[in-house]
């Protein structure tokens, strides 16, 4: 927080991911840029990955709604280029403009995907049907 307190973080998204060396686990935070806690979530998730590199993708996520489409800003702090940054940066300013040059973005066009065929499969990745 601003006063450089530790506090609890519980991420919106652990994915779990077989690979042919075990599982991976990957931690997505999508989080609204206009929140106080941009900061300390990004730092906290950069620390983190500093001291995880075993894990995953490590992502914080800003997403924007406009005209049907989706689009997503990911900034990977699994990147030691992109972790340093956000570790070296003090305020939401910073942060912000790290997101403008370094972020990934992805582009979802919200209703073309609804209208796809979903196949749902279980934790194990086998089909429920």
């Amino acid at each position: 927080n601003e006063r450089n307190e530790v506090q609890a973080f519980y991420p919106d998204f652990l994915i779990i991911r077989r690979a042919d060396s075990g599982f991976i686990v990957d931690i997505l935070e999508p989080h609204d840029p206009n929140r106080r806690d941009n900061i300390g979530k990004a730092k906290g998730l950069a620390n983190y990955a500093k001291e995880n590199i075993s894990t995953g993708r490590i992502q914080l996520i800003r997403g924007k709604f406009s005209s049907g489409q989706q689009i997503f800003k990911r900034l990977d702090l699994a990147t030691s280029s992109i972790r340093e940054l956000v570790s070296r940066s003090n305020t939401n300013n910073e942060l912000d403009n790290i997101f403008e040059q370094h972020s990934e973005n992805e582009f979802f066009n919200f209703y073309a995907e609804c209208k796809k065929p979903q196949r749902l499969t279980n934790i194990a990745g086998l089909p429920l049907d």
